[in-house]
């Protein structure tokens, strides 16, 4: 493994897998939409929270634990959340392979922030389809065909309401 020394963030662009931050995001909401369910919510809120620190260089982030525990603190939650949730957040990213977590160095050799690398997420579900970016779709949306047939007739009523008023009406009619 390579020694990584604490840099400007721009520095680590080389780990980025992303061309833009509309595809960081899709890819993160394609992962979501598979494994939400595997994050309680708590480490689901720490996991959101540290897709927010990638947006400078798309799906790579230096931010310390402490500086994510604060943020959800101020901004999503105010009791906060524990950094053993944020740990047991990150094993789950990890083994669900949509993270990679590298460690880096000061200068003077002494630890510095984790380098948090968000890597492509692969479905292994045949049902669900990776959203394309704009220069990847080979359809235009409006160029598709629309279909605007209704499936099934449209039925109302009022009698509930038209019922209640009537005893109501009466109701008033009889205490006169």
């Amino acid at each position: 493994m390579e020694n990584l020394f604490m840099a400007n963030i721009q520095s680590f662009k080389k780990y980025s897998q992303f061309k833009s931050l509309k595809d960081f995001n899709n890819n993160i909401e394609m992962f979501l939409a598979e494994h939400k369910k595997d994050f309680t919510k708590t480490e689901y809120m720490l996991f959101r929270r540290l897709t927010k620190y990638c947006a400078n260089v798309k799906g790579v982030a230096t931010a310390s634990i402490k500086a994510i525990l604060e943020g959800i603190k101020i901004k999503d939650c105010a009791a906060g959340a524990s950094e053993s949730t944020f740990h047991r957040m990150k094993r789950k990213a990890i083994k669900l392979g949509i993270l990679e977590v590298r460690q880096t160095k000061r200068t003077n050799g002494s630890q510095s922030t984790n380098l948090w690398i968000f890597k492509r997420f692969v479905s292994d579900s045949t049902t669900i389809d990776t959203p394309k970016t704009e220069g990847e779709q080979v359809e235009q949306a409006s160029q598709k065909e629309k279909d605007f047939r209704q499936l099934t007739p449209l039925k109302t009523s009022n009698s509930f309401k038209t019922n209640k008023q009537n005893n109501i009406n009466k109701r008033i009619f009889s205490v006169l």
